[in-house]
């Protein structure tokens, strides 16, 4: 009875331990889908926004009696240079629609200001940097949603003397996206902050796109806020695909959107079932074969436990087995690792606690030494060896000196 209750209990460890790693490597994956996605908008949607403010130029420098055909001209020419554009428009500052690619000579053309969707985003088109992307639209006759890309046109003085009104289609944007290989069931949400929109969710039919735009950014709710490996993460129910999921956000530099990576809990279930099949027909065969198999569990696990016993006193011995101050940072200059000389040094020389994970040279009130550090482990970290040897100040006035190997 003692054996079985151990069997299971061992059993029972396993399967939490296999469904905690599965639930680390997806959000560890799911973590670096996001950084992906956020370094392709980033510098995507800026390379646009840098090609657009040219053409707006240009067609802002087209003047004189031709003007109207000309810029007309220009503007279809840009436009069937690239597949991602529905369109360009060239808008006067009060929202008045001069140019648009998709028109002919003498149509008449819209006024932004005059519908209330496209009046605020026109209002904050004219507020941006160097680009805002707009609230999407759906053309029935063109059957893909189009994203409006509008850049500011400004003079030297810095006044906005036109805008850029170039409309995207999803369909790039989506081909872009599968292009990269990432798990389907992984969710991509892009929120406008300016008006807590939903932007763009990747994947999803575009037919159903109806359903989430037009309305505030309600879609996750119930959020509970936690971190893995130091990956900040929280769970929140999707309200549209009425799952509860792990959900990873960030801001995206330089545009007024941030970004959402969803992740269902379900995957987890999914990704363990074949490992908890297998444990369930390997504890029946272990309660059939009780004596010899458990024989063999205890032999195993004992030399497993030894040779991480011996492994740890290495590896303890090896820091601990000097006076020497040693540290181990990750590529961003985190401590990963360190020995009880650096942890005391920290803490009588500038009174911090040290921690596996923490900044340590950007916690350190020596601010000219802590320069030198950041440029010494930068060396280090371009594969050059090398010593140095500094004066450290403490704040009572002691100088201390130090001779450091990198």
């Amino acid at each position: 009875m003692i054996t079985l209750v151990i069997v299971t209990t061992i059993a029972v460890g396993v399967a939490i331990a296999i469904h905690y790693d599965i639930k680390k490597d997806r959000i560890r994956d799911l973590h670096y889908s996001i950084s992906v996605i956020k370094r392709y908008y980033e510098l995507g949607f800026e390379q646009w926004g840098n090609a657009l403010a040219i053409v707006g130029q240009q067609l802002h420098s087209i003047q004189g009696e031709h003007q109207d055909s000309l810029r007309l001209a220009y503007a279809k020419s840009v436009n069937a240079k690239y597949e991602e554009l529905f369109s360009i428009g060239f808008t006067s500052p009060e929202g008045q629609v001069l140019t648009f690619s998709n028109s002919e000579l003498g149509d008449s053309l819209p006024r932004l200001m005059d519908s209330p969707k496209s009046r605020r985003s026109f209002i904050k088109a004219k507020e941006a940097e160097f680009l805002s992307i707009g609230e999407s639209y759906y053309f029935p006759n063109v059957e893909d949603w189009i994203l409006p890309l509008r850049v500011p046109i400004k003079n030297e003085s810095g006044e906005v003397i036109a805008v850029n009104t170039t409309a995207f289609k999803f369909s790039a944007l989506i081909r872009e996206l599968r292009s990269f290989g990432f798990d389907p069931n992984y969710k991509l949400l892009l929120v406008n902050d300016d008006f807590n929109v939903v932007q763009f969710y990747h994947p999803l039919p575009t037919d159903r796109y109806s359903e989430l735009f037009g309305r505030d950014m309600d879609l996750l709710s119930d959020t509970t806020n936690f971190s893995i490996f130091g990956i900040p993460t929280y769970e929140a129910f999707n309200s549209f695909d009425s799952t509860q999921s792990y959900v990873l956000e960030t801001k995206l530099v330089g545009l007024n959107h941030s970004l959402y990576a969803i992740m269902p809990q379900n995957i987890i279930w999914s990704d363990a079932q074949p490992y908890f099949i297998a444990m369930v027909i390997i504890y029946l065969l272990l309660i059939a074969l009780m004596g010899i198999i458990f024989r063999l569990a205890v032999r195993r696990e004992r030399k497993y436990l030894a040779h991480l016993v011996e492994s740890e006193a290495n590896l303890t011995s090896l820091f601990e087995s000097t006076s020497s101050i040693i540290a181990l940072f990750d590529r961003d200059k985190r401590v990963i690792e360190f020995n009880s000389s650096f942890y005391n040094y920290a803490k009588s020389t500038e009174d911090l606690e040290i921690y596996k994970g923490m900044d340590v040279i950007g916690k350190l009130k020596n601010t000219e030494a802590a320069a030198k550090f950041i440029e010494w482990q930068d060396r280090a970290l371009s594969g050059e060896k090398f010593k140095e040897t500094t004066a450290y100040a403490l704040p009572d006035g002691t100088q201390l000196y130090f001779l450091f190997s990198y």
